[in-house]
């Protein structure tokens, strides 16, 4: 469900976790959300108050009976019309 991303980190530069600022070697994790360098203990949007977090929790969830029932009228149009391929062979097969 996250995403991470790596960073390499410059030899010249250390980058530091933003909520508790250890050094974040050898890989830091960057938050697909925020955008920000943390280490390992912080780097789930929970752990670190993550911005991007509410975005995520605005999102509605797919209720399954509508979803269930979309699936149902796709499978009986598909068998009816007999679907793509059939489609395509009646096509060709007129032009023949």
């Amino acid at each position: 469900m996250f995403k991470y991303r790596f960073r390499t980190v410059s030899p010249m530069a250390e980058e530091r976790c933003k909520v508790c600022g250890k050094p974040v070697k050898p890989l830091p994790y960057v938050c697909s959300y925020c955008k920000n360098v943390f280490c390992v203990e912080h780097r789930l949007p929970e752990k670190h108050g993550c911005e991007g977090l509410s975005e995520l929790r605005n999102f509605k969830p797919v209720e399954v009976e509508s979803l269930s029932k979309a699936i149902s009228e796709f499978e009986a149009a598909q068998k009816k019309g007999g679907g793509f391929l059939s489609r395509l062979k009646r096509r060709f097969s007129r032009r023949g």
